[in-house]
């Protein structure tokens, strides 16, 4: 990797590493000596990313140039860049890298720049300016700290620093953002470009969001407190009797033998989950779940040290960089002789001082759950309660302090649960914390913890430039609007513990309501499927702010009351209006057609919870009478078109298990329309894949459109649906007009 690395008039030294066309890394202290970091060293940060070519200018000023960039280093230490030749970022003065009074930066900022990021806290709103941010995890207050934030002048930085931070963006100097530690080192990563483009490469650098099984994109519900085996299956077999759409059960920490357990020792209690350890799979109470099509995750604490395992997993991968100690810690044993509690240890590090009260040093957290992943737990809801505790003068047992690895243990915690279920089952874990940091996209889910309907929606929009994809936030069906938001988010949490909202406990209005909204949200799977998997691959989470695709709209600068859902799908929430972005939408729920740059006011109807707009241009895919992901083989879809002159959607599907698709093993139909002299043609293509579709599928065409003069063989016009209706299979293409 190319490092430019040079001395400043002050003594002090810089480090600039291109990274992308539009991404520079650049680092300043002073001893010149750059040392990996945390994130790098457990493979958050991806050190492996093919540089641009770059040069340098030596004088006075540095000059670097690499892919569109040029970043200038000033005599004064002070840190100019263009991009595409525009002077984007001014001045950017880093400070204290001499002394142990912290590190940190000032960027000379204009009078109307906006910024976003920052991870996901409490706020008034989505937009940062005047605003100060603490990044440090905390209950409810602070669940998702981020280092990464973006500017509406086209720039972004992303700090490398795990321990408590600070930004100031103009609170303090009008003209100045500013951002300090205590700890850490001055490591920046600074990112050019669009919001998107912005989003796409940090999410290159940090990960991207990972492609959760296909069920959790489903409905999953979390069980009250004093659920048991029986009143479970009960309620599933309602579930289905009702024929109530739903996937996943997540049963609350009252499952555990000794309350809110956090040791290795967990067990069912068996007082209300009768499991025995001579007991099959096919015996329990699981069992008789999945046979309904419910599958299980187990909420549990963790308050484990995890840099033990990190650090064998880094051993394993990166043998030639561990120095053995003369002595190992635990011991006093001569660092040759075989001891196992220190047999990762890294002479490199600091030593390790003391442990917790729960870890075995030797043991992963994950391998005593290892037991559950056979009885069927396909994953677990992590009390983030537990992950948060800020455990003052531990020191952790890869040496850190807790001001070093705190925020990081959120990552460190998925990762481990990501990679453990991979290598024991070859599946894809559903896991879900209210705890996240750089890189947790990467791995797992997350829901906006304990917090209001409000801040969960705020919540959403600001995971949403962190490039976090699987999001969702409690939805307690008390009312349409409440219903409404919660199906439309990534992933559905019917939160039911401590509150009686299964469906048939509601009012009887109220339960139609629900039953309506959760058919909808299962007939949109394929599209929300997809729509995970193109976040997957390009990083853009599949719920997104409006200013992220509309940065130029003043109506979008502070909302987070609307938000796109995929690429074709616009979303209002716990608001009775809506803002029509420029071209043209079409109302779902009455077929009316509107131009965008409008605003309108209370136009849903009374058994609706908000406003549901396609995108003029859209193709839909969506399934038939689905209660459960795997419930069928889906030999029938229908696919909604809302034709403009020409258009195609790319449909994902795989086994939604697995990581099969990696090697290639998924499958990808094309449809797509054109127009010419009134006629329109639809064609559907069927891409050569591995995975095997069902034969002969027939796919309900539906193109909402004016009646046309001619109605060909074949096809006919609903005047109810105002859409012309046939039926047509793979690699065929019709012609209607």
């Amino acid at each position: 990797m190319e490092n430019y690395t040079f001395y400043m008039s002050n003594h002090n030294a810089f480090s600039v590493t291109p990274v992308l066309d539009n991404v520079v890394r650049i680092r300043y202290n002073a001893s010149g000596v750059f040392k990996k970091s945390l994130m790098e060293r457990y493979d958050i940060i991806n050190a492996e990313i093919p540089q641009p070519d770059s040069e340098l200018t030596d004088g006075e000023t540095k000059i670097i140039r690499s892919g569109k960039l040029e970043v200038r280093i000033n005599n004064d230490t002070s840190i100019t860049v263009f991009s595409d030749g525009a002077k984007i970022i001014d001045s950017l003065v880093p400070f204290h890298p001499q002394d142990d009074n912290g590190c940190g930066g000032k960027i000379r900022i204009t009078e109307k720049e906006r910024f976003y990021g920052c991870g996901y806290r409490p706020m008034k709103g989505i937009e940062l300016r005047g605003e100060i941010i603490k990044n440090w995890c905390a209950p409810i207050t602070n669940n998702g700290p981020s280092t990464y934030f973006m500017s509406s002048n086209g720039w972004g930085l992303f700090w490398n620093n795990t321990c408590e931070t600070f930004f100031d963006f103009g609170n303090r100097n009008d003209d100045e953002l500013v951002f300090w530690s205590d700890e850490g080192e001055f490591d920046i990563y600074l990112f050019f470009g669009s919001f998107r483009e912005m989003i796409s490469d940090y999410t290159t650098v940090t990960g991207k969001p990972s492609l959760m099984p296909f069920n959790g994109y489903g409905i999953t519900v979390v069980n009250g407190e004093v659920e048991n085996e029986v009143s479970l299956i009960d309620k599933a077999e309602r579930l289905r009797r009702e024929k109530i759409p739903c996937d996943n059960f997540s049963i609350s920490c009252e499952w555990m033998e000794t309350y809110y357990d956090k040791t290795v020792n967990q067990k069912f209690d068996k007082g209300r989950y009768f499991i025995q350890s001579w007991m099959r799979p096919e015996n329990v109470f699981l069992h008789a779940l999945n046979r309904f099509g419910i599958k299980c995750t187990l909420w549990t604490p963790c308050g484990y040290d995890l840099t033990y395992e990190q650090e064998r997993i880094y051993a394993r991968k990166h043998p030639e960089e561990i120095r053995q100690p003369l002595y190992t810690r635990a011991s006093g044993k001569r660092g040759n002789e075989k001891d196992d509690a220190a047999s990762f240890d890294d002479a490199n590090l600091f030593p390790t001082m003391r442990f917790d009260p729960y870890t075995i040093p030797d043991e992963p957290w994950y391998e005593h759950f290892k037991k559950f992943w056979k009885l069927g737990i396909i994953g677990l809801a992590e009390d983030g309660h537990a992950v948060q505790t800020t455990k003052i003068d531990h020191l952790y047992g890869n040496g850190y302090s807790y001001k070093y690895m705190h925020n990081l243990n959120q990552t460190l915690n998925s990762i481990q649960y990501f990679e453990a279920y991979r290598e024991f089952t070859g599946k894809r874990i559903f896991v879900r914390t209210p705890s996240t940091f750089t890189g947790h996209q990467k791995y797992c889910g997350t829901w906006c913890g304990d917090t209001s309907s409000d801040t969960s929606l705020i919540g959403l929009m600001q995971y949403s430039f962190q490039g976090q994809s699987n999001v969702t936030a409690d939805m307690v069906s008390k009312d349409p609007m409440q219903i409404h938001a919660g199906m439309f988010m990534p992933w559905v949490l019917n939160f039911c513990w401590g509150s009686y909202v299964w469906p048939w406990m509601l009012e009887d209005w109220l339960r139609d309501i629900y039953v309506d909204y959760a058919r909808l949200r299962y007939a949109l799977m394929p599209y929300i499927y997809t729509a995970a998997h193109n976040s997957h691959l390009s990083g853009i989470p599949m719920c997104t702010a409006m200013i992220i695709n509309y940065p130029y709209d003043e109506r979008f600068y502070n909302c987070f009351n609307q938000y796109m859902f995929g690429e074709s799908i616009l979303v209002s929430a716990l608001t009775n209006e809506i803002h029509l972005p420029e071209g043209k939408w079409i109302d779902y729920w009455t077929g009316k057609e509107y131009d965008g740059n409008i605003t309108i006011k209370d136009g849903f109807a009374d058994e609706k919870g908000g406003y549901f707009f396609i995108k003029k241009g859209a193709i839909i895919p969506m399934w038939e009478n689905v209660q459960y992901v795997g419930e069928n083989e889906i030999k029938a879809m229908t696919v909604k078109i809302y034709p403009d002159t020409e258009g195609s959607y790319t449909m994902y599907e795989d086994d939604g298990i697995t990581f099969e698709s990696e090697d290639g093993v998924y499958a990808e139909t094309v449809f797509s329309y054109t127009r010419d002299k009134g006629k329109m043609t639809i064609t559907i293509d069927k891409n050569d894949s591995r995975f095997k579709l069902p034969e002969n599928r027939i796919y309900h065409m539906e193109i909402y459109t004016e009646k046309p003069e001619k109605i060909c063989d074949g096809a006919v016009y609903d005047e109810t649906k105002m859409a012309v209706c046939f039926s047509m299979k793979a690699d065929e293409s019709f012609t209607i007009g």
